[in-house]
């Protein structure tokens, strides 16, 4: 369980590869734990990093492990899905044989997820996601991937990363959140990040936070819930993730900047928690009463 779906997944396929690391560290190297991003509406979506075939494949090498990741949001033809449905399909099958598992999106809803096993006679994945324990029945292959809008992910880890550095991967992931903070991030060829316009990130996006709030243009109502246990979760795990960097011989020079930064975040994780109780997932009225 993760507040990131794409975490609880990449921890699952890691487990299954015999890596298991501990939530913190996913958090971290991946330096999902750091970003700070939202839809002006505070649609959950708002969270998710732009251009996912090379974000979530630059995550899974820093975790010693290449993969092979495909997104596709636009289809030329009607058969384009159906095709790309099966293409995937015989890839999965033979990294399943190999006893590496798959990540997807929309598997048993809009989030990421891992499928772990095949049955080719009913083209059915046996899948693990978010809603295990109330919905574990198997998906078929043709329901993975939507037309409308026009979305198709998958991510499968080949193998293990030459030459890795944890070190490096540790640095790395830090780079990546400093330019995420600044503004500063770009895509595999150099080229800026160009995010939409009701997205925003950064320190801006507290500000734009509390206008939805205030203004109560908030959907789905739950959005402000969700936005809060998640970064909740983030800022946490991040933190803890610094703490043990800090305690590193390789990280010596670093370590006082580094606990800085750690109770830094424990303050946003004291704010972000109080947050919750006062917006329940199961009260979609709360939001239109500002005097919370």
């Amino acid at each position: 369980p993760c507040m990131d779906s794409f975490l609880g997944a990449l921890h699952g396929v890691l487990k299954a590869l015999q890596d298991e690391h501990e939530m913190e560290q996913l958090w971290g190297l991946s330096a999902l734990g750091f970003r700070t991003q939202i839809h002006t509406t505070l649609d959950p979506s708002g969270v998710l990093p732009l251009k996912w075939d090379e974000s979530y494949a630059r995550i899974v090498r820093r975790f010693g492990y290449e993969c092979m990741a495909g997104l596709r949001t636009v289809f030329y033809t009607g058969k384009d899905l159906r095709e790309l449905q099966f293409v995937w399909m015989d890839a999965v099958e033979k990294a399943l044989e190999d006893g590496r598992p798959a990540i997807a999106f929309g598997l048993h809803g809009p989030a990421f997820g891992i499928i772990r096993g095949l049955d080719n006679d009913a083209e059915e994945y046996h899948v693990s996601t978010f809603a295990d324990g109330q919905r574990d029945e198997p998906i078929n292959v043709q329901d993975v991937g939507s037309q409308n809008p026009p979305l198709i992910f998958f991510l499968i880890p080949t193998g293990p990363a030459a030459g890795y550095d944890a070190e490096q991967a540790a640095r790395a992931a830090i780079k990546e959140a400093v330019d995420h903070h600044l503004g500063q991030e770009r895509d595999a060829e150099g080229k800026p990040l160009v995010y939409p316009p009701d997205v925003i990130n950064g320190p801006a996006a507290y500000n734009a936070g509390s206008a939805a709030l205030e203004s109560a243009l908030v959907q789905p109502y739950w959005g402000i819930g969700f936005h809060a246990a998640y970064y909740a979760e983030a800022r946490s795990a991040a933190a803890l993730w610094l703490r043990r960097l800090a305690d590193g011989e390789s990280w010596v020079k670093q370590a006082a900047p580094l606990r800085r930064a750690a109770t830094h975040l424990d303050h946003e994780v004291e704010c972000f928690s109080r947050i919750p109780p006062l917006f329940p997932f199961n009260q979609p009225d709360s939001v239109q009463d500002l005097t919370r």
